[in-house]
């Protein structure tokens, strides 16, 4: 659950002008356990979609653009806009995907066991029971049907989502033509733990979305 309280890392979207959207897609917690389960079999569908019809929605209301909307996220949100990318391509104006997660396979593979059978309730099945499912839903088999900007952003030393996944990625869209960018952080690994770090992806991220829609590049 994404929770309604103060966090300066948002202010700094919202203080330059931006309206920022937290979504508690289906599957976040604080809202009853048949919201909680209801990402089970629908991780990389329902999330995604959840994601987009709020946009959608506040488009409708006047309170936001849907042309002009961008999209962020760290880990399992990190893999949403990944799979948003592959999957809605033109829906957003830009993403930067943060230490995303890009083949469930791999995840799999390395989960603690706390973590074992996770990927098994969100994908509807073991990978041996629905492989064509488990491949669907891994954006590293789906780049070349990336359209919108990106901006990559991983720790070097990240073993949950090792950087090479993402130097992969960046690489195959970069040899499409997109307009794609990759940071990677030394000594960072499986989310920010450094200040310097912070300060540097909002400001990089501020930047590269500023850039793509055309506004100016305030500090």
């Amino acid at each position: 659950m994404e929770p309604a309280a103060l966090d300066w890392t948002k202010q700094f979207w919202t203080s330059r002008g931006w309206a920022h959207i937290d979504v508690n897609y289906g599957g976040s917690s604080g809202f009853g356990r048949a919201y909680m389960q209801s990402l089970h079999g629908g991780w990389g569908d329902l999330d995604i979609r959840d994601a987009y019809e709020s946009v959608i929605e506040l488009d409708k209301l006047g309170l936001a653009d849907k042309n002009r909307a961008v999209v962020h996220g760290g880990s399992a949100g990190g893999y949403a806009v990944l799979q948003i990318a592959t999957s809605l391509p033109t829906a957003f104006a830009a993403g930067s995907p943060q230490y995303g997660i890009s083949e469930m396979k791999k995840l799999d593979d390395i989960l603690h066991k706390f973590e074992y059978y996770l990927c098994d309730r969100l994908m509807g099945g073991t990978f041996q029971e629905i492989p064509e499912v488990w491949k669907e839903r891994s954006p590293l088999y789906h780049v070349d049907k990336i359209k919108m900007p990106m901006l990559f952003l991983q720790g070097k030393a990240d073993t949950i989502i090792p950087a090479d996944q993402m130097i992969e990625m960046v690489d195959t869209v970069q040899k499409g033509g997109q307009n794609t960018e990759l940071v990677l952080f030394d000594g960072e690994g499986h989310g920010w733990r450094k200040t310097s770090t912070v300060q540097t992806v909002l400001e990089k991220e501020l930047k590269f979305f500023n850039t793509v829609l055309g506004l100016e590049n305030s500090p």
